[in-house]
């Protein structure tokens, strides 16, 4: 009698975190299609809506995270939840925003960071679900995340090389002329979705793509006007050859990186206003108007350095007998500080930098530690603590769906088998000294 095929073979495991209730009939084959539609825009569109029409991130995250997160309750009749550390710490971020609301500066904050909770709530949920997909999806989406990549590469460069067509053409009128610093946004933007593409092609069957993917990202962003962008990426670039000699001391450099952004830029902004580097002509103008901005920000929080002067009031914050950096700006600080340490202090005080160096803190704790991913994530993390400081503003929609969704890429690649692993396993001969393990018998 030969054994039953129930008996022997074993079920696919249910991934990590999401065990599976046998008794719990098979999944909607909608629960698969909206599963595969909301990450798979997600995955394609991103990168190439961060070149052309960046505002439209946030609609995108949300909209593709909608449909993900609808499929994913589809298929279990739940949602994974989020790490516990994150929520509590993005929560108590959220809420001491909400207080810090009683004594802004400016109006409508409220509507504001109700968008901003919602499209954290999003990111965060969406990443929360990435191990519950099958083998086969992510397979699938990790495919897309190669091909959304390079189309988002591949129109930066076309855009560099013909001076904005599309945007020319689909978008404003060409009188109103586009700069090529139009295009910054999506050069950051890459930047960031770069390092989850490392992280893919390490642990997979094509390693000895990882640097001339690197190379190439670096010789495109070099030529757009973001020095975030190619400092951030290049910055990375280097934590990456360090974590291959020594991950530990990859790991170790970047937390320290991370808390001297977090912790000194008060101290440093003085001391390049002491030297006079906002008054000297030969550095750029965006140095010298950055030095500019930020002295005048910790001049303000000095006032207020324990609650801040409330969410969102950097744009608004008391001139004084401030002078302007140059004529026709009419506040010292444009949009946003450039520096998100320094927006943190100055709107919500020493307990929202606090709130924010724990939360850098345990998100560090949950980076690979550079042996199975080559130190991509290391890699990412260095980019975007580089250009939080030097770029966008703490509160950008734009720039947190960047984030989030980098942060998404990175941990579906990280899903794909390590490839060491998988070889090592593969090649290893039999032990003549063990016997082998019994086979089932027939009869």
């Amino acid at each position: 009698m030969t054994t039953k095929p129930a008996l022997t073979a074993a079920a696919p495991a249910a991934p990590a975190g999401a065990p599976l209730d046998p008794s719990r009939p098979a999944a909607s084959p909608w629960a698969d299609r909206l599963q595969a539609l909301g990450l798979g825009c997600l995955l394609l569109l991103a990168p190439t809506f961060s070149v052309l029409v960046p505002k439209g991130l946030v609609p995108l995250l949300l909209v593709g995270s909608l449909l993900f997160l609808l499929g994913c309750w589809q298929a279990r009749r739940r949602l994974l939840a989020p790490p516990l550390d994150l929520s509590l710490l993005f929560g108590a971020l959220v809420v001491w925003t909400a207080i810090g609301l009683l004594w802004t500066l400016l109006e409508g904050g409220l509507s504001h960071m109700a968008g901003l909770a919602v499209l954290l709530l999003a990111g965060l949920l969406l990443a929360a679900q990435i191990p519950s997909l099958t083998e086969r999806q992510k397979a699938q989406a990790q495919n897309l995340l190669l091909i959304g990549f390079a189309l988002g590469l591949g129109v930066l460069i076309f855009e560099g090389l013909t001076g904005r067509w599309l945007l020319y053409t689909f978008g404003e009128p060409r009188e109103w002329g586009y700069p090529i610093s139009r295009l910054n946004r999506g050069a950051t933007a890459l930047a960031l979705f770069a390092w989850p593409v490392a992280v893919l092609l390490h642990r997979g069957s094509r390693p000895w793509l990882v640097w001339p993917m690197v190379a190439i990202t670096l010789a495109v962003l070099s030529n757009f006007e973001s020095l975030a962008a190619t400092v951030g990426f290049g910055a990375g670039a280097l934590l990456l050859v360090i974590a291959r000699l020594g991950p530990r001391l990859a790991r170790l450099l970047l937390l320290l990186g991370m808390l001297l952004a977090l912790l000194t830029p008060s101290l440093l902004t003085k001391q390049l206003h002491q030297l006079g580097v906002e008054q000297d002509l030969r550095f750029e103008y965006s140095l010298r108007h950055r030095v500019y901005i930020w002295n005048f920000v910790t001049d303000r929080w000095l006032e207020k350095p324990l609650w801040g002067w409330g969410f969102n009031s950097s744009k608004v914050l008391p001139i004084g007998d401030t002078k302007p950096f140059s004529p026709g700006l009419k506040h010292p600080v444009p949009s946003h500080p450039h520096n998100f340490a320094l927006q943190v202090l100055a709107e919500l005080g020493l307990p929202g930098l606090l709130l924010v160096t724990l939360l850098a803190i345990a998100l560090w704790r949950r980076l690979e530690p550079g042996g199975r991913d080559g130190g991509a994530e290391l890699a990412l993390t260095a980019t975007a603590v580089i250009i939080l400081m030097t770029a966008y503003g703490a509160w950008q929609g734009q720039w947190i769906a960047n984030l989030f969704l980098a942060a998404t890429f990175a941990y579906l690649a990280r899903q794909s088998p390590a490839r060491p692993a998988a070889s090592t396993e593969q090649a290893k001969p039999a032990d003549k000294s063990t016997p082998p393990p019994p086979q089932p018998q027939e009869g």
